[in-house]
């Protein structure tokens, strides 16, 4: 290591031609000899390290871990992988989202990493069993980053996660209407269902915006009043959170207020009485005079449905 941070050569050869033994051993810093060789710019001495069995996989994951930028491109051009997962659990494009990092993102997008790998998040709750993509799309502050990923002939919109949902799941909740007009655009499946039996336009109303959920009620197809597995319908997740302008629209497209869910026997009206009950100590003032009104205007659904 010393000989190669002084740079002396026939050093090197010398102690090479008689002992090999400890050559992936790293120094204080971490690095390994091709790490050290390519910090003093000897890219031959650092090619001669590599093909004398010196790991190159080892040096790039320390080139990673330290944002080394010339020391990664340097192994990218020699075929080290893209998709490499770093000591951490993370892969490079992974981190750059994470990060909100734009630059790095494309950088390692066009050098040739996965877009649709599952992994590389860490131990992270928040990224297990997502792709790249879906963790974007739901990191506050990446939507550019999202339309970046979108870009790429390679990124696949149909990766589910373990709970049977795709990128445009996590768009909708997100209010991310551009990410869900370009995947619409690129031919998304959007009559998919997710292993609870959650729709699109289920997602939409649970993302609590009307602009959602008129998007993707106007591709045609759907049931309003159609239910989950757990025997919910769309109603009855906007009347728990709430969303007044959500339930005034699902109403006008012909959601059924006295609908029971089969396993509680009960309806939306009920969910919101519920939470509504809760008062001043989880709800704002706000939100309990839009649970009032809720409350009232699927009451006075009922009453009328029931009396025609």
């Amino acid at each position: 290591m010393l000989a190669t941070e002084l740079n002396l050569q026939r050093a090197i050869l010398a102690m090479m031609s008689t002992e090999t033994r400890g050559l992936d051993k790293v120094d204080h810093l971490g690095r390994n000899l091709i790490n050290i060789a390519l910090d003093i710019e000897k890219d031959l001495v650092a090619v001669f390290f590599s093909e004398k069995g010196v790991s190159l996989q080892q040096a790039f994951i320390w080139a990673l871990e330290e944002k080394h930028t010339e020391q990664i491109s340097w192994f990218l051009k020699r075929g080290c992988s893209a998709n490499t997962v770093m000591s951490n659990g993370f892969s490079p494009l992974m981190r750059a989202i994470l990060e909100k990092n734009q630059v790095d993102v494309i950088y390692y997008l066009r050098n040739g990493a996965n877009p649709n790998l599952i992994g590389g998040g860490g131990d992270l709750v928040s990224t297990h069993g997502k792709t790249p993509l879906m963790v974007a799309i739901e990191t506050a502050g990446a939507e550019d980053i999202v339309l970046e990923i979108l870009e790429s002939d390679r990124t696949d919109l149909e990766v589910a996660d373990p709970h049977g949902e795709t990128a445009i799941f996590k768009a909708l909740r997100t209010f991310n209407l551009s990410a869900v007009r370009v995947m619409k655009k690129r031919g998304v499946n959007t009559k998919v269902v997710s292993r609870e039996g959650i729709s699109l336009f289920h997602a939409s109303v649970q993302s609590g915006k009307t602009q959602m959920a008129q998007f993707i009620w106007e591709l045609g197809g759907y049931n309003v009043n159609q239910p989950d597995k757990k025997g919910w319908s769309p109603l009855m997740y906007a009347a728990k959170e709430g969303f007044l302008p959500m339930v005034e629209l699902l109403l006008t497209y012909g959601a059924d207020p006295g609908y029971r869910s089969p396993r509680l026997g009960i309806t939306a009206a009920d969910l919101a009485i519920g939470i509504h009950r809760k008062g001043p100590k989880e709800l704002s003032v706000e939100k309990q005079i839009e649970f009032d009104r809720v409350i009232s205007i699927l009451s006075n659904a009922i009453s009328s449905s029931s009396s025609f």
